[in-house]
């Protein structure tokens, strides 16, 4: 375990004994978009859909732990110049990750969740199947997930806060990036 993230690990359970119950927010977390999975040996790869749900624990306004599961499924048609007919270059994939961001909050009155950029880091365990190729690519294991965001300020009177947010790992020699929109509801 890395230094930062058993240092996040230790502040995260420090500040549970000094948080009341009245201040935690648990959460569902769903979020739909785009993922780009490329190899990193020949740059071959695939767009694909994700989606991701997740619980967690919002434990201040700058932090919040979640653990999630996410799915990816996709096909890219590659036509190879002969006329013949096109390659389907499919990518499929599943994860469970924890996760825990912290933020640069800004007030949010119409919301349960504050506003404003995000990191968000963790470990996601996937497996994964990229097809289509001359060469298929698989693999399964455990890789670091970083991401980056933004909660956007709530315009109606409503609990649940929307995201946007870039998200990036590497599924061994597979490097798997995407960008998502999202939504926090408050349980």
């Amino acid at each position: 375990m890395s230094w930062l993230r058993f240092s996040l690990l230790l502040l995260s359970l420090s500040s549970l004994a000094s948080v009341s119950h009245s201040e935690v927010i648990p959460f569902g977390d769903f979020s739909v978009g785009l993922g780009l999975q490329t190899l990193d040996e020949t740059g071959e790869g695939t767009m694909s859909i994700l989606m991701k749900g997740g619980l967690g624990w919002q434990l201040l306004p700058i932090l919040s732990v979640q653990a999630s599961l996410w799915g990816w499924t996709g096909d890219t048609y590659q036509s190879n110049g002969s006329g013949e007919d096109p390659t389907i270059v499919s990518f499929d994939g599943l994860s469970a990750s924890w996760e825990a961001t912290l933020q640069i909050p800004f007030a949010n009155p119409k919301s349960d969740f504050r506003a404003g950029p995000y990191y968000r880091f963790g470990q996601q365990c996937w497996t994964a199947m990229l097809t289509g190729l001359l060469q298929p690519w698989s693999g399964d294991g455990c890789d670091n997930l970083h991401a980056v965001g933004v909660v956007f300020p709530s315009i109606d009177k409503t609990r649940a806060a929307f995201y946007l947010e870039a998200s990036q790992t590497d599924f061994d020699d597979l490097a798997s990036n995407a960008i998502q929109m999202g939504v926090k509801i408050p349980l």
